[in-house]
């Protein structure tokens, strides 16, 4: 039997950018015992969970990259277990229903369910209350060009490694700032946050950043594996 049940908490993607923007469900004046009982809810609640394929990413860009890949449960409403982070880090309203719903109820289900968006989507068009910027699809995705020039400050590359702390570069990190102090340009593929203070810090400090955001074939080999973010190159 499939079972039927209500979606909270998605965000717009690739391939639904009809989905919600979170900047738009900020309360800033959320009393902190009031956020605390409602994480205690979201990571508490008796639920089952469904792997789903990828891990999610904050469209904050906080620097939270590995927000699970799962879907919670409680028979009733569906939520992705990132979903507290967004409440805890970035005060995000949710429906009443849905959380006093995580308080009283929990229903068996089959694994096979279907998802119905228009409760949430209702929910967020009714409130829309903060414009926030946040990230969407593959626009902070792409192709960073960096280039020292002949009156480059040493600061730069001290902003070049905390910017680089936050990206998925990993070993690469070291191989990029060698390649930049040696060759004085380097191309780096990755996603990127923060992207418009770095390049602001960078032109003070004598150096050239251009950024390309995927297109939207690049974004789509990215997604299937195509394309590997972390690359360096000329």
């Amino acid at each position: 039997m499939i079972s039927n049940l209500i979606g909270v908490g998605y965000w717009f993607n690739y391939d639904q950018p009809h989905f919600p923007d979170p900047g738009t469900l900020v309360k800033t004046d959320f009393d902190v015992n009031y956020i605390n009982e409602i994480i205690y809810l979201l990571e508490n609640a008796k639920t089952k969970s469904f792997s789903q394929m990828g891990f999610s990413w904050c469209r904050f860009r906080c620097g939270s990259e590995n927000m699970g890949n799962k879907e919670l449960t409680n028979g009733k409403y569906i939520w992705p277990e990132g979903l507290a982070h967004y409440v805890k880090e970035h005060k995000i309203l949710l429906p009443i229903d849905f959380l006093e719903s995580l308080s009283n109820d929990y229903y068996e289900i089959s694994d096979e369910y279907i998802i119905d968006y228009n409760f949430w989507m209702d929910f967020c068009n009714k409130n829309k209350i903060s414009k926030l910027e946040t990230y969407k699809a593959n626009y902070d995705i792409g192709h960073l060009f960096i280039e020292l020039k002949t009156n480059y400050s040493e600061n730069s590359i001290k902003i070049i490694n905390d910017f680089t702390k936050n990206e998925r570069i990993g070993s690469k990190k070291l191989d990029l700032v060698n390649k930049l102090t040696s060759d004085r340009f380097v191309r780096f593929i990755g996603r990127f946050y923060g992207l418009k203070q770095f390049i602001i810090n960078m032109e003070k400090n004598g150096v050239l950043v251009e950024f390309l955001p995927f297109t939207d074939d690049e974004y789509m080999k990215y997604k299937n594996g195509d394309i590997v973010l972390g690359g360096i190159g000329k």
